[in-house]
């Protein structure tokens, strides 16, 4: 007698036999590969095209940053926290 799950869940094909019972209602593999052609087609008609703004087009620098100078190499001092641990007591 053939379960209820040993057949395609969308076309009723027989699907091959397995040593362990399905748990799941499965579909063969040209349902398996139709289902996800259509969830693509239906993902991509989600897409919008993006709109050309000329306004976005180009960016202006700050006015203050056109004032500042930056001369040479910028560096920056490390933070040192001084911390005691008992470890410090032995050494």
């Amino acid at each position: 007698m053939i379960s209820k799950y040993d057949r395609c869940m969308d076309c009723d094909k027989v699907l091959p036999k397995q040593t362990i019972r399905r748990q799941n209602k499965t579909r063969c593999e040209n349902c398996k590969r139709y289902k996800l052609k259509q969830k693509r087609k239906i993902s991509q008609e989600g897409w919008k095209e993006s709109v050309y703004v000329e306004e976005e087009s180009f960016f202006e620098d700050d006015p203050k940053a056109i004032k500042e100078k930056d001369y040479g190499k910028i560096s920056r001092n490390q933070t040192q926290v001084m911390s005691k641990t008992i470890m410090d007591d032995f050494g």
